[in-house]
Formats: structure tokens, C-alpha cells, sequence
């Protein structure tokens, strides 16, 4: 059901793609399936994963520092947000 647009609906990034990326990278965390299973969705996902947005947030979640664009204007560690608003 993937089209080829360079995005699930069309020539520029949307929500969809956001959560998208996401959920794909579910197939590697829990061993699912090698994405090379699924054609399109490899393409798209190899698309977004050259995002620039994608590699700094995907650098975030690795406990990376990476070099800001200025497109991010902030980030609360996880914990942090735990420790204040969790039990």
C-alpha cells in the first residue's frame, strides 16, 4: 500500500512519516522481521532515516550529544521527566 512518493502521502513529510519511522524501527528492536521483507517500506524508511530530523532524534534516544541545527528547541532527558512528573 506504499506509494512512490518520497513520503507515505506525498512530496513532503507529514505526522504519518514521523510515526511511521517509529513504529518500523519496531521490526529490529523485537526481532520481527529483516526489513528487506518489505520493499517499499525499506525504501521509506532508508528515506527517513537520512532525515536530518530523524538522525538527531535517533542520536537523542541513543544518549548521544549531537550537534544542534537550531530546529530543536529543547529536550527533557526522559528521567528528568520522570523524576518530576512520574510517582
Amino acid at each position: 500500500m506504499i506509494s512512490d512518493t518520497p513520503f507515505l502521502v506525498g512530496d513532503k513529510p507529514t505526522l504519518a512519516d514521523a510515526v511511521f519511522i517509529g513504529v518500523a524501527r519496531w521490526l529490529d528492536f523485537h526481532a520481527i522481521a529483516h526489513k528487506s521483507r518489505w520493499p517499499k517500506m525499506a525504501a521509506l524508511r532508508e528515506r527517513l532515516e537520512a532525515d536530518p530530523a530523524v538522525t538527531y532524534a535517533t542520536a537523542l534516544e541513543s544518549g548521544d550529544n549531537p550537534t544542534r541545527t537550531g530546529s530543536c528547541v529543547g529536550h527533557v532527558p526522559l528521567a528528568e521527566v520522570i523524576g518530576q512528573f512520574g510517582q
